[in-house]
């Protein structure tokens, strides 16, 4: 009686353990299946005041009953390669220098995708303003599951699409732009590549999206090297590296001179709008000089009259 006692308590035992199991199982695959997708990734809105814009994005899911909480947070620019960080606190609406509403859809609230995509409409309105500005947002998506096993909804990580809204009230873009760290040593070993990293600082509160080129002229005044700059977009009050484009990459701005260049070479560099107007340009002469050329013909020269010298005294000895 006993050992049936024992089997029965051993059974139950073994089938509660093998439901919690399977339970605690099912909802972690259930928190991990939310895979999302945010298109476009980036947007640029220009509005004028008192007029209206509109963008959608398209959120789409592959994951199995799985919800979605959309909100806005600031966005600034963190270094000068591109990056962004995002606001961890989702923005006060009312804060911000223009509208924004999603018509359709709250946002803050949890939302259902149904047949794996949502269509996310917001709202764009610019108040009378006679002052340009930039707003910087991220519309942050977070997926949260709903699965039955879960008692809880579990959080899974966001992503993110960036809306770049610029107010003109004029239509003009007040331009104002620094070349920095365009500092270049005097002389420079012809033996060596050249590779400056310079930046350009905007210093206005409208972002642009400039080109240039940079080019290396000798010392006659002909262009004998050049490069076009990637056009990226520089965000107001900050600063982004300038990179050249090749075959649509960005890339160092690196020339290698012969090794017998010698003289003034004037290195350029110049920043145009995307029509091709300038907007500011910057010049530096160095004198490429074959250094390593020198040191070893000097060395040579040195060992030569040691030789020379040696061999002569060892003559007078013999001689003696």
């Amino acid at each position: 009686m006993k050992k049936t006692f024992f089997i029965i308590l051993s059974t139950l035992f073994y089938l509660l353990s093998t439901i919690y199991f399977l339970r605690s199982t099912v909802g972690v695959v259930h928190a991990q299946t939310a895979t999302l997708s945010i298109s476009p990734p980036v947007v640029e809105i220009l509005i004028a005041p008192n007029k209206k814009a509109t963008q959608t994005f398209n959120i789409k899911t592959q994951g199995d009953n799985v919800s979605i909480i959309p909100e806005l947070h600031l966005v600034k620019p963190s270094d000068s390669t591109g990056h962004m960080s995002v606001d961890p606190n989702p923005v006060n609406l009312s804060t911000l220098p223009i509208i924004v509403n999603s018509p359709e859809h709250p946002l803050g609230q949890q939302l259902h995708i149904v047949g794996e995509n949502l269509p996310l409409t917001l709202s764009f309105e610019a108040p009378n303003t006679d002052a340009p500005i930039d707003t910087y947002l991220a519309l942050v998506v977070k997926a949260v599951s709903t699965s039955p096993f879960q008692s809880t909804s579990v959080a899974t990580p966001s992503i993110s699409a960036l809306m770049l809204i610029t107010l003109n009230p004029t239509g003009v873009m007040p331009i104002n732009l620094e070349i920095k760290n365009f500092d270049l040593g005097a002389v420079h070993d012809s033996w060596l590549p050249l590779t400056p990293h310079p930046s350009l600082y905007n210093q206005s509160s409208i972002m642009i999206r400039p080109q240039g080129n940079y080019e290396i002229l000798d010392p006659s005044g002909k262009t004998i090297f050049t490069l076009p700059l990637y056009p990226n977009l520089v965000l107001g009050n900050s600063s982004r590296n300038l990179q050249s484009t090749i075959k649509d990459l960005p890339s160092d701005l690196t020339w290698t001179p012969s090794w017998h260049d010698f003289g003034p070479y004037t290195v350029r560099l110049t920043i145009e709008s995307q029509g091709g107007t300038k907007l500011t340009q910057i010049e530096k002469t160095i004198w490429l000089i074959p250094l390593r050329l020198g040191i070893i013909t000097l060395t040579l020269i040195t060992l030569v009259i040691i030789l020379l010298t040696a061999s002569r005294k060892h003559s007078k000895v013999k001689v003696v």
